[in-house]
């Protein structure tokens, strides 16, 4: 007889992948790298993604905008092209806003993965950081989240007395 695979199971299976890759973004494969002057910075970066995916995620427009400098920049390409940009903190807060008002007027259920970060420290207050990225949309009534968009986050971020904010933000979307 051959063993049945439940609705639950095919679901848990699908999300795999996402929760592998949050996992990696966590920092959770690989030993601390002994004598690393940046750990303390490396962590404080990753959790500011982490507190990036959260705010988009969970729709807090006023939080995710609260991560990035007043003059701070961000421009999503796709295909190479740039098809939207923000400049400066009161922009990013509105397209978010607008972005926000949609999506939960549409019922769609957003999820960020982030693979694992690389982070170049261009000094010791700013650095480099390249993260991979899968977002996924789940409208009312699918079974199951579907992914939207992939590609990778290329971001410049600064040490400031409140802790490590985003300077540039480039979402480059295959």
């Amino acid at each position: 007889m051959k063993p049945r695979v439940d609705n639950i199971t095919m679901r848990l299976c699908r999300l795999l992948p996402f929760c592998w890759a949050l996992f990696l973004a966590a920092g959770c494969h690989s030993a601390p790298i002994q004598n690393d002057p940046f750990a303390a910075d490396r962590a404080a970066i990753v959790r500011l993604l982490n507190d990036y995916t959260a705010a988009a995620d969970g729709f807090d427009a006023q939080a995710f905008a609260g991560l990035f400098l007043p003059e701070a920049t961000f421009v999503t390409y796709r295909d190479g092209n740039p098809v939207r940009r923000a400049y400066g903190n009161e922009d990013i807060l509105s397209q978010m806003l607008t972005r926000n008002a949609r999506m939960q007027a549409d019922g769609i259920t957003s999820r960020h993965a982030l693979g694992a970060s690389g982070i170049e420290f261009l000094g010791p207050d700013r650095a480099l950081v390249r993260t991979p990225l899968t977002v996924t949309w789940q409208y009312p009534g699918e079974p199951a989240p579907r992914p939207i968009y992939t590609g990778e986050y290329r971001e410049i971020v600064v040490r400031t007395p409140a802790g490590w904010r985003f300077e540039q933000c480039e979402a480059w979307l295959d």
